[in-house]
């Protein structure tokens, strides 16, 4: 499994802990900037000497295009991006009948389309509200109904918020994901080609 972090200057403590909870990879993901940046922290990156590949991705520039989408996923443009997630904060109240999670079967459309997939983060369900869980289950069901990949990752900024392969995948079928999904949720994150 490779898994998706977001480190605050704590790129070696990250790669300890990806080690002994044996992550095959990692993605660190950073703001957006220019590709003389993105170079810079790669060429920090490989100084590292780690023991597991190193990926970077900043916006949809990088090994793995990421975005949170802020603003009406309807309007997202998905193309360069590997995995697309935050849809869960889009709405500010649920519906009286059913979970509003950013997800419907335009965006799901969308996503298969662009070959996007849905990502979501065990950081932001460790911190949730119980309401951002059923978002999070809204969003897998939809998925899955309109066969748009789901990847599980850690999210994590710091190693406490890290978890093995085995915990995420308990949380995913929790969520209410089928066998097929889970298995191909692990296998699905993997870096652009030739970068």
């Amino acid at each position: 499994m490779i898994d998706l972090v977001f480190p605050d200057g704590n790129e070696k403590e990250l790669l300890a802990m990806a080690g002994l909870l044996g992550i095959n990879g990692l993605i660190f993901c950073y703001e957006p900037g220019s590709r003389q940046e993105i170079d810079r922290k790669k060429g920090e990156l490989d100084r590292l000497d780690a023991a597991i590949p190193i990926y970077i991705s900043a916006g949809k520039k990088g090994d793995i295009g990421a975005m949170d989408v802020r603003a009406n996923p309807r309007n997202a443009d998905f193309e360069g991006a590997g995995i697309a997630f935050g849809f869960e904060n889009f709405h500010a109240k649920d519906s009286l009948h059913y979970s509003r999670g950013g997800i419907d079967q335009i965006v799901a459309r969308k996503l298969r389309e662009a070959k996007c997939s849905y990502g979501i983060m065990f950081s932001r369900i460790l911190q949730a509200e119980p309401q951002l869980i059923a978002r999070v289950r809204a969003n897998v069901k939809i998925c899955e109904k309109y066969k748009a990949d789901i990847i599980m990752v850690s999210g994590a900024s710091t190693t406490d918020e890290m978890r093995s392969p085995g915990d995420l995948k308990a949380v995913l079928e929790v969520l209410g994901a089928n066998t097929g999904t889970v298995k191909k949720a692990f296998t699905g994150l993997r870096p652009a080609k030739g970068i």
